[in-house]
């Protein structure tokens, strides 16, 4: 069951890829809008990872 501490502002997202928040913004990865407010599930983002090391061994 999901938790409130498993979903994350846009600040601590881009904290979690150790990425800067412009780069985040043009990133693919499901969002929450509440209003104004931008929210990512921890679980979309490690979703959105694995494809993505998925495709990359692939290439290989």
């Amino acid at each position: 069951m999901e938790t409130v501490k498993e979903v994350m502002s846009r600040k601590e997202t881009a904290g979690y890829l150790g990425i800067c928040l412009n780069t985040l913004a043009y990133l693919p990865i499901p969002q929450i809008r509440i209003g104004r407010s931008v929210k990512y599930r921890k679980l979309d983002i490690n979703t959105w990872l694995e494809a993505r090391a998925k495709e990359g061994a692939a290439q290989c």
